[in-house]
């Protein structure tokens, strides 16, 4: 029944935005009602096993009028790792990067679907993280235009990843960047539950812990700006060893 009205709406009352992004294809318009409806429902604080299933529903009965597209792909990704439980293996984890990896490499035009290029890029980089992929997302970062590259969160990806890698001085670049392009809003949380404090002294962090001249000599002053915000930024490097305290 749910299904039929979808499909009635989107057949009877399709919006001209809709309408024109899918060349007036019923199918594609069909898909497209469905996606919106899974994406709105992946939305949803807390996700439930409910909203789950139903956005499973959702994203099947797309699939059945148009072959997954970017749009599809990371919508399926963010329902895995919803789905994942604390005792569940990585394998859902290794399935969604996948899934996200296909989504990036569509080479439809941006302006064409639903989901944003950086919503799938910042997903992805947190995965790419998680699975230790430094070299895939540096290759990947920096095939990205300049405009998304300039992204705090993307950047903040970078430069983590560089310094896992060793590459100090790319990573201390990106990370001075980055920490001059966030604002009192940015959110690294997204990238990792292992981000601790704001984004500003999480990339002054990674600059100190690369050995970054300039901002070694003013950590007296960046210490009197986040006295404690710095501390908790700096404590992870610091207990796995890629910090010396003793410098």
């Amino acid at each position: 029944m749910v299904k039929t009205l979808f499909i009635i709406i989107a057949i009877i009352i399709p919006s001209g935005t809709v309408y024109s992004q899918n060349n007036g294809n019923p199918d594609s318009i069909i898909a497209r009602v469905w996606l919106e409806r899974a994406e709105h429902l992946l939305d949803f604080e807390p996700l439930s096993n409910e909203i789950l299933d139903e956005a499973a529903s959702a994203l099947s009965i797309a699939s059945e009028y148009q072959t997954p597209g970017r749009d599809a792909l990371y919508l399926q990704a963010k329902l895995l790792i919803s789905r994942k439980s604390d005792d569940a293996d990585v394998s859902p984890v290794i399935q969604a990067y996948k899934l996200l990896t296909l989504s990036l490499d569509d080479p439809s035009d941006d302006n064409s679907g639903i989901t944003l290029f950086e919503d799938r890029a910042v997903l992805w980089c947190s995965l790419a993280l998680r699975l230790k992929d430094y070299h895939g997302l540096l290759d990947r970062y920096h095939n990205w235009p300049r405009g998304h590259r300039d992204d705090p969160l993307l950047l903040y990806a970078a430069a983590r990843a560089s310094l896992y890698l060793g590459l100090n001085i790319q990573a201390a670049e990106l990370s001075i960047m980055g920490e001059s392009l966030s604002e009192p809003g940015t959110d690294l949380t997204v990238l990792g539950n292992f981000i601790e404090g704001g984004a500003e002294p999480a990339f002054r962090a990674i600059a100190l812990t690369a050995g970054n001249p300039d901002s070694i000599s003013t950590l007296d002053a960046a210490w009197n700006r986040w006295p404690e915000i710095l501390e908790e930024a700096l404590r992870p490097w610091l207990l796995s060893g890629y910090l010396n305290a003793a410098n």
